[in-house]
């Protein structure tokens, strides 16, 4: 991979198994932060949260700035459709 990158440049490619993020550190070499989604059953989607949390740290929303707000949820909507269904069935027994 043969790419061009500045100072403020983040360039993030998806690999077999987990995410690169690479970046230009204050004395102009190419730093690569590996993200893998194969140590212990770390999924993609983890593993492309944490890169996010961590090259955009500066984007997130903190205590005294705001900012971006990420979550990642560990169940899919459907799941989260039928808990509650399950748990509205339950109040009226």
């Amino acid at each position: 991979m043969n790419v061009n990158i500045d100072k403020e440049d983040i360039v993030i490619k998806r690999a077999r198994n987990g995410w690169l993020a690479i970046t230009v550190d204050s004395s102009c070499n190419k730093v690569i932060d590996v993200y893998s989604d194969s140590l212990n059953g770390v999924s993609a989607s983890s593993s492309l949260y944490n890169l996010i949390k961590d090259q955009f740290k500066h984007y997130m929303k903190s205590h005294k700035t705001p900012g971006i707000e990420l979550n990642l949820s560990e169940t899919s909507e459907e799941e989260e459709l039928i808990a509650e269904f399950e748990l509205s069935n339950d109040d009226g027994v």
